[in-house]
């Protein structure tokens, strides 16, 4: 840190720079622009946050539970708020929540900017058929306990035999060890394919039938969403309804939403999606120019206006 720290130093230096943005996590990098927030009182600092930090990443991560790093976060957080020009977080839910934490702070200080994709790597994107009978559902990421996919797969269970057995869950990506268990002896196919290129990823994309996307947490918006919403294929989202992933599906029309807890609701959901005559699927229009709104260069020109304005 010291080292970056020097780095940072002299460019500022040598450069006559006005503005600096840093992006976490890592939340250690906040570390280093509110020491050249003190040594530089001119500097404009715009400060990114991709993760809430005190109650989503400290409470998820195992690695992160400890009341020592809790006690640095909150005092390494309050000094980042109150030493930048702007706070960006990527969700409504968590800029009220940021700004309740911090009352005495101006209201125009906290800006929502959310995660978004680049459109330039669904370019190729092309939708194709399986080769088998029935559905593919595809769950691209990582599975830990906030994005557990034990309700989809419980109420996926309740399902009539002839229903159940027409549906392949693919999961894509790293699963943490508390949730393998819950993949195993299902009575439907899970396939779990584990961690991938994005290339390869997007490829096994383009012949599925639905992309699943589950999340208990009501202010988060898993990276993922918005990359699903890129590839044009429907969305079966287990996830509030009033919560930011919620919010997110129904304004661009780009699936359907159920509640964690609804345990019928889902049932009649994947009942109604995994229905011979695909009718749901059918009936699929989204909001194409909604979904644009989450492409990174006009996010960037976002960011850009913060810096600039």
């Amino acid at each position: 840190c010291s080292s970056d720290l020097r780095k940072a130093r002299r460019i500022v230096k040598q450069y006559g720079i006005d503005a600096v943005m840093v992006t976490a996590p890592p939340f250690s990098s906040f570390l280093i622009t509110n020491a050249l927030k003190r040594e530089f009182p001119h500097l404009k600092l715009i400060s990114d946050f991709r993760d809430d930090w005190l109650r989503f990443f400290l409470t998820t991560f195992d690695f992160q539970k400890s009341d020592q790093i809790r006690r640095q976060a909150v005092r390494i957080e309050r000094e980042t708020v109150e030493r930048s020009s702007r706070v960006v977080v990527v969700t409504r839910l968590i800029l009220e929540e940021t700004r309740a934490r911090y009352p005495e702070q101006p209201a125009e200080k906290f800006v929502c900017i959310p995660n978004g994709f680049d459109p330039a790597a669904f370019a190729g994107f092309r939708s194709r058929p399986h080769q088998q009978p029935g559905f593919v559902v595809a769950y691209v990421g990582t599975v830990y306990s906030t994005t557990s996919p034990r309700h989809y797969l419980d109420a996926l269970d309740t399902l009539p035999g002839d229903v159940r057995l027409q549906v392949e869950t693919r999961f894509i990506g790293r699963i943490t060890d508390e949730q393998k268990p819950l993949l195993e002896t299902r009575g439907s196919k899970v396939t779990v394919l584990g961690f991938m290129p994005q290339s390869a990823a997007l490829r096994q994309m383009e012949e599925v039938d639905y992309l699943l996307l589950t999340m208990e947490d009501p202010t988060a918006a898993t990276g993922k969403m918005y990359e699903y919403l890129a590839t044009g294929k429907p969305i079966l989202a287990v996830a509030p309804l009033d919560g930011e992933i919620g919010q997110v599906i129904q304004a661009t029309r780009a699936g359907w939403c159920v509640d964690p807890h609804d345990r019928h609701g889902i049932a009649d959901l994947l009942a109604r999606a995994f229905d011979p005559g695909r009718t749901l699927l059918e009936s699929f229009q989204p909001d194409q120019a909604a979904i644009s709104a989450y492409e990174r260069p006009r996010l960037a020109r976002a960011f850009a206006d913060l810096i600039l304005g």
